[in-house]
């Protein structure tokens, strides 16, 4: 490109514009422009008329001189004008600008790892009763069998040891017992009577008496009295066959005068055993041999 006049500098034209010639041969948009000596004038310019473009800037050329962006850099008053000098400093910083608007969200993370476990808390209150279950079946009876009876007896008191009430009779198995209760009216007519011990008594049939427990010893009755006497408890006959059990007893005087006597009864049940106890079969001890 030329300018003229061209003597290393740029003049401010003094009467007529100046005139934007063809660029040098091969030259396009933005290649570097040549002056008239073959120096470097300004690089990346472009053409326009009467103007030259140096990146967003615009150097126009009129009657009057040069202007950038329409501000006055030469005119015919300031005789010769020089080259652009160099860049100024960078000026401070301008004010922080508004925010701009809110940006989309981005997109969903992947999921994290699992956290440890937190301490347990406290405990919480009792919850409410629940309702009542329903009613479980009829378990088996613990009662094998029963046996009753009622009379006057056998005998009277005596010396010899016998029933003195009714007997029941029971049927006894292994891993069962009897549970007995025996009542009898015993007295005296005109005459007391004492030494009178009694028992709970079994007897299995061919066998003989046999006494559980440590009976009731020493007995007696007022002349023209009458008493109700009842023992109970549970006993352990032997197994496998068939037993008498009721009241007995005998008397420790030579003569009995146990003779107001009136009815007795006797109740038997036989049940499977449990964890219970039982009257012993039993020697008698030296205390009971000084009881009779």
């Amino acid at each position: 490109m030329i300018l003229v006049p061209v003597s290393g500098a740029l003049n401010a034209p003094s009467a007529a514009p100046v005139t934007v010639v063809a660029a040098p041969p091969g030259a396009g948009a933005y290649d570097p422009w040549l002056d008239a000596a073959g120096d470097t004038l300004f690089g990346d310019l472009d053409v326009g008329a009467n103007a030259l473009l140096f990146g967003d800037a615009v150097l126009a050329a009129s009657a009057t001189g040069l202007a950038i962006n329409g501000d006055d850099v030469c005119t015919a008053s300031m005789g010769t004008c020089g080259l652009p000098g160099p860049q100024g400093p960078e000026g401070p910083a301008g004010p922080q600008g508004e925010p701009g608007p809110q940006g989309e969200a981005g997109p969903q993370g992947e999921q994290g790892e699992q956290g440890p476990a937190g301490p347990a808390g406290p405990a919480g209150p009792a919850g409410p009763a629940g309702p009542t279950g329903p009613t479980g079946p009829q378990g088996p009876s613990g009662v094998v069998s029963t046996a009753a009876a009622s009379g006057y007896g056998s005998s009277d008191p005596t010396t010899t040891l016998a029933f003195l009430g009714p007997s029941a009779f029971v049927s006894v198995a292994t891993g069962e017992r009897v549970f007995v209760t025996a009542s009898k009216a015993l007295g005296a007519s005109s005459t007391a009577a004492t030494g009178l011990n009694l028992y709970l008594c079994s007897q299995s049939t061919g066998g003989s008496l046999t006494t559980w427990g440590g009976g009731i010893f020493g007995l007696q009755a007022a002349p023209n009295t009458r008493s109700i006497y009842t023992l109970s408890g549970v006993i352990s006959p032997a197994a496998g066959t068939t037993h008498a059990v009721g009241l007995c007893g005998q008397v420790t005087t030579a003569t009995s005068a146990w003779t107001n006597n009136e009815w007795g009864y006797v109740s038997a049940l036989v049940v499977k055993a449990g964890g219970g106890s039982t009257f012993e079969l039993l020697a008698p001890t030296l205390e009971e041999n000084v009881r009779r």
